[in-house]
């Protein structure tokens, strides 16, 4: 029987310290049929020997390891593994971050079958490591999207409202449909090689999928590193760069197909053709429902990393298992 969820780990580069507790993090999952894909984006070493034994060591069978031989992007890669990906349902996940708890693959199922979704996402529980090596849960930091209850209403154009102007999902807390996964990414792959998560879900909403919220954590996320986290300055300009250019490129190819549509344009006015960004308000004239829309989203709380002391051994508990 084919498993569930196809679960993909995307690595490039990976140092086994990451890679093995996101592993395990997956092979503790609990009623739930499901195989892990490893595609790795042509790294000198890509440790899939290392995963190998680690999943004999679980007596886990349902794997598939795909060690591309050439660096493509993060975009190809993730494709790679849905070409091959047997699941329903697919959740993606990067050396660092680790599945919340052993019941999150088994709730996130059960919230998709009974929401009827084909794109859902929980939210991130935020880490990193000090520079003595201990876990430090950032206090005060927004989640991604800051708003999530906003996505608690599924109308496509208050949703888009809300995502288009770029207060956008994190990518590891998503959890899709296979199919509708791979369709929006194949969408983005001719002008984006790392952002797989913000193009597709443009796209997805313009073709009128929504996006349901399932509130509870589903990851906990290093946000200390990654394409998008780089601490260090010049790294952190440069991604910040591609991915930006890889965001206005979705805009453009949405704009051209959908010439007309009000949302569009409002966010593309605000984002890209003031060479200031001005306020949102000052379109009411031409795009009202827009922006009654895109200011709807003050009524919604701001909700802030859960940096408790529970969640700091419960993380704490996972990388011990790895040990």
């Amino acid at each position: 029987m084919n498993p569930f969820v196809s679960v993909v780990v995307l690595t490039y580069n990976p140092s086994w310290q990451k890679l093995k507790p996101t592993l395990v993090s997956i092979l503790r999952q609990k009623n739930v049929d499901f195989e892990i894909l490893l595609a790795d984006d042509g790294s000198a070493n890509n440790l899939q020997e290392q995963a190998s034994a680690l999943f004999l060591d679980y007596s886990f069978e349902s794997f598939t390891l795909l060690p591309n031989p050439v660096n493509r992007g993060t975009v190809q890669n993730f494709l790679s593994a849905l070409e091959k990906a047997r699941g329903t349902y697919v959740y993606v996940i990067s050396p660092g971050d680790f599945l919340y708890e052993d019941a999150t693959l088994t709730k996130l199922v059960a919230f998709a079958e009974s929401d009827h979704t084909e794109i859902c996402f929980g939210e991130a529980v935020l880490y990193a490591m000090d520079a003595e090596g201990n876990i430090v849960l950032p206090q005060g930091r927004p989640l991604a999207p800051s708003r999530p209850d906003l996505y608690r209403d599924l109308n496509i154009f208050r949703q888009k409202a809300a995502f288009f102007f770029l207060d956008y999902v994190l990518g590891a807390a998503y959890f899709r449909k296979t199919e509708t996964a791979m369709e929006m990414l194949r969408k983005t792959a001719g002008f984006a090689k790392y952002a797989e998560d913000t193009p597709s879900t443009l796209f997805a909403l313009t073709k009128g999928i929504p996006v349901h919220y399932f509130p509870e954590p589903v990851v906990w996320y290093d946000c200390g590193e990654g394409i998008s986290t780089q601490t260090e300055p010049q790294k952190e300009n440069r991604w910040q760069q591609i991915l930006s250019a890889e965001y206005r490129a979705a805009y453009e190819a949405l704009l051209k197909e959908n010439p007309k549509d009000p949302v569009l344009q409002a966010a593309w006015r605000y984002k890209y053709e003031k060479e200031e960004k001005e306020p949102v308000w000052k379109q009411f004239p031409v795009h009202p429902l827009v922006v009654l829309a895109f200011y709807r989203r003050r009524r919604f709380p701001v909700k802030l990393n859960a940096a408790t002391e529970e969640n700091l051994e419960k993380l704490r508990d996972i990388l011990r298992l790895a040990n």
